[in-house]
This record gives structure tokens, C-alpha cells and sequence, in this order.
């Protein structure tokens, strides 16, 4: 066909035809620099991305995949999505633990997948009975209080064992909360400073683990704490 071409036509179509070349080139290039996923984590003195007890705060930055699993099947029977406060009840002034599990709840193992990033990957919230904000505290937060640090997001994969448990912790004081200056202690932590006793009630706590949950049908729970006088 290009034999046919006259002169300006044949540059074009082999300038067009090198510049595919060098996309398709750059692209295997991309995705060959992210490394195959196994159970090592891409750091030796991390945690292993496979196992029956995984803490998700070690491997979140360590398991990256190059994609998300082109079918997602539902996860709702074979894992569950739990979210318990300690102690409950509670009062104002003290620390409470909130802890996210996803338990395997079959005999083989399962692969989870998240959202990687650079920022924060794992936020509480907390909200009163009328849906109200608690934590991150009402009003306008200080400029760039609550953006992660710069990079994109990526995937991450772990391999929960047969009946085993992928868990974050995080604690929490129960007490009123207020956005202070801004001079939080880092990038994309918010300063936020305590504004006094929380009332007595029921508030509900969740938390966002930035897990690829779409598509998968697992929800977002959340766990009811009781603040007693």
C-alpha cells in the first residue's frame, strides 16, 4: 500500500507507523518495571504479602500489582468485613481501638485487592446519630489537610490463607475535635487538635481501608460506640 503512496503521503504513514512503534515500546517498558507479584514483598524486612495474618499497614506499600483482576468475582460468601470498637462503651477522654478485619471464611485462599497510594490509605470517620461530623471535625479543614502525598494510586494484591485475617488498627479519642492551623505533623495529615468532652450518645464509626470493594460485594461497615457519661 505504501509503494503507492506518493512521496508526503509515505513519510506520514511511516512517521505514524514509527510513533505507534515507540508507544507500544513505552508501554511494555511501563509495565515491565513494575515486578511480577509473588508473596515477597518488594522490600526484604517488610511483611509477605500471603499468610493467615496479615497487618495491613506493612504491606499496602509493598504488594503492587500491575492490574486489577480483569473479572471480579463476588467475595460477599467466601470473606467477611468487620469493624469493632474497644472499649464500648466509652467515655470522653479515653482511647478507643478501632480495628478492621477481612476474614477468609473458606479453605483455600483468597486474593484481595486494594487501593495503593502514597497518602493515607486508612481514615476513620466518625459521625453523630443525626449524621453530623465528629472526626474529621465540621467546618472548613486547612489547605491540604486531608490530600495525600503526591503519586498515583496503584493496585495492591495480598493472598489471605485458608480462614485467615487481613486486620488494621487504629486508635481514636473520644472528644470533640476542631481543625487547627494547618501545621499538621506531615504531608497529608490533618491538623486537627481536641475541642473539648463529647457528649453522651451513639455515635458510628468507619473506616476507610481502601479496598477495591466495588464489584466485589462485599459493603462498608461500620460499628456503633456508646459515649457514657
Amino acid at each position: 500500500m505504501i509503494e503507492n503512496m506518493t512521496l508526503p503521503r509515505r513519510r506520514s504513514a511511516l512517521i505514524c507507523a514509527g510513533l505507534a512503534v515507540c508507544l507500544l515500546l513505552s508501554h511494555a517498558a511501563a509495565v515491565e518495571a513494575r515486578p511480577r507479584w509473588s508473596c515477597k514483598p518488594r522490600s526484604a524486612n517488610h511483611a509477605s504479602c500471603c499468610g493467615d495474618k496479615i497487618k495491613l499497614s506493612q504491606v499496602l506499600g509493598q504488594c503492587d500489582v500491575a492490574a486489577y483482576p480483569g473479572k471480579r468475582r463476588s467475595l460477599k460468601k467466601s470473606v467477611s468485613f468487620t469493624l469493632t470498637a474497644t472499649p464500648n462503651p466509652a467515655r470522653s477522654g479515653q482511647k478507643v481501638t478501632v480495628k478492621a478485619t477481612f476474614k477468609n471464611l473458606t479453605r483455600k485462599p483468597v486474593d484481595l485487592y486494594f487501593v495503593g497510594h502514597a497518602g493515607p490509605m486508612l481514615r476513620l470517620s466518625v459521625k453523630a446519630k443525626d449524621g453530623a461530623s465528629v472526626y474529621p471535625p465540621p467546618g472548613k479543614a486547612p489547605r491540604g489537610a486531608l490530600l495525600p502525598r503526591p503519586g498515583p494510586p496503584y493496585p495492591v494484591r495480598i493472598r489471605l490463607s485458608a480462614g485467615g485475617e487481613a486486620v488494621h488498627q487504629a486508635k481514636w479519642k473520644v472528644q470533640r475535635w476542631a481543625w487547627g492551623d494547618g501545621a499538621g505533623p506531615g504531608p497529608g495529615r490533618p491538623a486537627m487538635a481536641g475541642a473539648g468532652p463529647l457528649k453522651p450518645g451513639k455515635y458510628k464509626i468507619s473506616m476507610s481501608t481502601m479496598f477495591a470493594h466495588e464489584g466485589f460485594g462485599l459493603p462498608r461497615p461500620e460499628v456503633t460506640l456508646t459515649v457514657e457519661k
